[in-house]
């Protein structure tokens, strides 16, 4: 029983805490930049795969200023024209030194990817080069730094890797430190310092694979904000795929769907209370990526919305926590209260002998086992739909943003609502399901079903509380 408690802890807890991203490229984040280096060391020596990813704002700009000829639209020559501007600065920035000797990588690929190349249609693009520094076999010293200044930089990635012929014996950046540190971030703009790598390489091997190709999962949106013919079938359309992507989202990891079911359980929630729970979800969501929006349009390079979105979960995070907490202390304290009355009512019926029939006696056994019914309260209900729908979704921020961009607010606020309400919808049934299966498992294990939920409430609510306690700690690691 112990060992199938804690399995279920353990998947709860999954459910709760978003991943963190591991990288074979730069992560894409709407309003900032990133970029992502990968050190791999075969033949012919050492190479270097250097992706920086322009979120949609920061790419809007970039062709924006490539377009010369003002027609809304990046050609050929543009594209080619922004591409080695941005390999220029690349170039120009990184600086290698082997084996204390300065190294001038040699640029075998190089490549611009646009997601779009509609100057007003907000989405992403990335630039990709691969280097390559030639070094015989033997043991090497290389120092790597990356000096390149991009604005609106957020965070530098790089991860360090050995070949199946290549023994890696250091990673490190201060000189002092040995060891390796295979995977290193810069956050905030943090400009990288010196990385200290020494490898021995003891034979041939092959050059690394591509990364990922950059997805954009709002772009069939954005597109729709640009068609000035949408007509009524294409309105339709759009809103049921903005309304499919936001139940879709909601499914990701974060989003509450282990705080919906725990609470509904512990409080033996209706499906009344789960459909409210959506409504606050969908509320809150739509007010979070409005704020962020705005937050966006008057955000410097130095004050990016990305850098917020941390804080704003450790501020969900707390809000989970102090609910379960509040909600432990209250079913604790009426779970107290009612073995006092229970002692009591006890004592009482003592005094008087045993002047009482047998069918008294039993029904007072069996019902002041019981711990006392808990219900939903509307506060706590409140409570945990803003905490579902607090962090915004940046890429429904994008969609928002290019609605004020193109002038079609309207639009952009029904496309968000549609997705917020998708997202409310996946809860919303999660929680219908949770309180249907409660209302079958009674049916189904009787007795045994009521010796189990006179627990649930405390349980829940000593879940809501660890879950809150570790998102916190995850969130303050982000942060």
């Amino acid at each position: 029983m112990a060992s199938r408690a804690a399995g279920l802890l353990l998947l709860a807890l999954a459910l709760a805490l978003p991943p963190r991203g591991a990288g074979a490229h730069a992560q894409y984040k709407p309003f900032s930049l990133n970029r992502f280096a990968l050190l791999t060391f075969e033949a012919p020596g050492l190479h270097v795969r250097y992706d920086v990813t322009a979120g949609d704002v920061p790419a809007q700009r970039l062709r924006a200023r490539l377009d010369a000829d003002g027609d809304g639209v990046v050609s050929e020559p543009e594209r080619l024209a922004l591409l080695a501007q941005l390999r220029a600065r690349v170039e120009q920035g990184l600086h290698l030194r082997l084996d204390e000797r300065t190294a001038t990588p040699e640029v075998v690929g190089a490549e611009l990817e646009l997601v779009s190349d509609q100057v007003e249609l907000l989405a992403p693009l990335r630039l990709r080069l691969h280097l390559v520094l030639a070094c015989g076999p033997g043991r090497h010293t290389l120092v790597y730094q990356d000096g390149a200044v991009f604005e609106e930089l957020e965070q530098t990635e790089l991860l360090v890797q050995a070949g199946p012929e290549v023994r890696l014996t250091r990673a490190s950046r201060p000189p002092r430190e040995r060891g390796v540190v295979p995977h290193m971030f810069w956050e905030q703009g943090e400009a990288p310092g010196a990385v200290w790598i020494q490898f021995e390489r003891l034979g041939p091997g092959q050059a690394p694979a591509p990364g990922a190709p950059l997805a954009d999962e709002s772009n069939p949106l954005k597109r729709a904000l640009a068609d000035p013919a949408l007509g009524l079938l294409g309105l339709l359309a759009a809103l049921g795929l903005a309304f499919a992507l936001g139940a879709l989202h909601a499914l990701s990891p974060g989003h509450g769907k282990t705080l919906v079911a725990a609470y509904l359980v512990g409080a033996r929630g209706r499906v009344r209370h789960a459909l409210l729970l959506g409504l606050v979800v969908s509320a809150t969501h739509v007010a979070a990526v409005f704020a962020l929006g705005l937050a966006a349009l008057v955000a410097s390079e130095r004050a990016l919305p990305e850098r917020a979105l941390p804080w704003i979960e450790v501020g969900a995070a707390l809000l989970v926590a102090a609910l379960g907490a509040l909600m432990l202390l209250r079913r604790l304290r009426a779970a107290l209260l009612h073995r006092l009355a229970h002692a009591q009512g006890a004592g009482h019926e003592h005094d008087h002998g045993h002047g009482h029939d047998h069918a008294h006696a039993h029904e007072h056994e069996h019902g002041h086992d019981q711990a006392p019914p808990a219900g939903v309260r509307t506060g706590e209900l409140v409570w945990l739909g803003v905490t579902g729908g607090l962090v915004p979704c940046p890429s429904a921020t994008v969609v928002l943003l290019m609605a004020l961009y193109l002038g079609r607010v309207g639009l952009g606020l029904a496309l968000l609502a549609a997705f917020s309400l998708g997202l409310a919808a996946t809860l919303v049934t999660l929680g219908i399901l949770v309180v249907k299966a409660q209302g079958l498992a009674a049916r189904l294990a009787g007795p045994r079903f009521q010796a189990w939920s006179r627990w649930a409430p405390a349980l829940s609510a000593g879940l809501i509380l660890i879950i809150g306690a570790a998102m916190t700690v995850f969130a303050l690691l982000r942060v």
